[in-house]
């Protein structure tokens, strides 16, 4: 995930990484300032081989679908959404606490 975000963010960006423990669960946000998506690729950012239109970063499309499937693995959930003002990524995984 933070290869992916770091990867697809240009030179003179940051990515940020936090966690957060809330209602029960652990969360893991990773959000970047990169050039973003068109708001109607965001649903098919996490399909096996899908390659944003306009992409700086060489790859083969498959960071974001492996990532959904190991938190999918792990009883987790998985939310992305467009950053501020349309630049960028939020990547929020959250995973159960047992207690």
């Amino acid at each position: 995930l933070l290869d992916n975000a770091i990867r697809y963010t240009g030179a003179g960006t940051e990515v940020v990484v936090t966690t957060r423990y809330k209602d029960q669960q652990a969360c893991l946000l990773v959000c970047d300032t990169g050039l973003g998506l068109a708001p109607e690729e965001l649903a098919k950012i996490t399909e096996r081989f899908y390659r944003p239109t306009d992409t700086i970063a060489t790859g083969s499309g498959l960071g974001l679908s492996i990532v959904k499937r190991i938190v999918e693995l792990h009883t987790g959930s998985l939310q992305i959404k467009l950053g501020e003002h349309g630049h960028g990524l939020c990547v929020s995984i959250y995973f159960p606490i047992q207690t």
